[in-house]
């Protein structure tokens, strides 16, 4: 289990601190949570399918990238399951070609940062098996994320792929830099986002110096 060797004793961990908790309590958590979530933004474009699109989408938001892990390509809503109910072809998986990002590009200008966190944080935990990529694949210092990578970061095509993808890494930093540029949080930039920026671009200057 990505949350521990025993995942059976996190699991009665976890019950046994819910159960510590009433249900009133639980719920009003909940709904002081969502209470906030809504307070932050809101349109009006004449109450129609459109205005029903956009708090039906900003709610898939605020529900799947409140916390790790990050769901994959299709989210919540089609897989990963494998066999004939399987959906789509992707299985899945965290694709950065865009496709992990475009969740991401609205929550700042929607005033709903905190969902960023989700992202930082998943590609933080991504990060030693980014540097071995760099390392053991590509022959470079480093990190590099594959194009298409699984819920523990580790590249579902070897790192290579058939046309040599390495590109991944700067789609996954370009939203690094989108929260500097809507949050302008010195700290964040000073521990998270300089630090990371640094290790994906030591990777490119390495790959153009061969």
């Amino acid at each position: 289990s990505r949350d521990g060797d025993d995942p059976e004793a996190i699991v009665r961990r976890r019950l046994d601190m819910a159960v510590k908790t009433s249900y009133q309590e639980i719920r009003m958590s909940h709904c002081s949570w969502w209470e906030d979530f809504w307070q932050r933004s809101k349109v009006e474009i004449g109450g129609g399918e459109l205005e029903h699109l956009f708090y039906h989408s900003l709610y898939t938001l605020g529900s799947t990238y409140r916390r790790t892990p990050l769901p994959g390509l299709l989210g919540l809503f089609y897989g990963p399951d494998v066999g004939p109910v399987q959906i789509s072809p992707w299985c899945g998986s965290l694709t950065q070609d865009l496709n992990v990002q475009c969740a991401f590009l609205p929550v700042h200008v929607l005033n709903h940062s905190e969902l960023f966190d989700a992202y930082l944080d998943s590609y933080d935990e991504y990060l030693p098996e980014a540097r071995r990529l760099a390392r053991e694949v590509w022959g470079a210092g480093g990190a590099q994320f594959g194009i298409a990578l699984n819920s523990l970061g580790r590249p579902l095509d070897g790192g290579v792929g058939h046309y040599r993808y390495f590109f991944g890494g700067s789609y996954v930093a370009l939203m690094h830099c989108l929260s500097w540029k809507y949050c302008r949080d010195i700290e964040r930039l000073r521990n998270r986002i300089f630090p990371f920026l640094k290790e994906i671009l030591e990777f490119y200057m390495c790959i153009m110096a061969k």
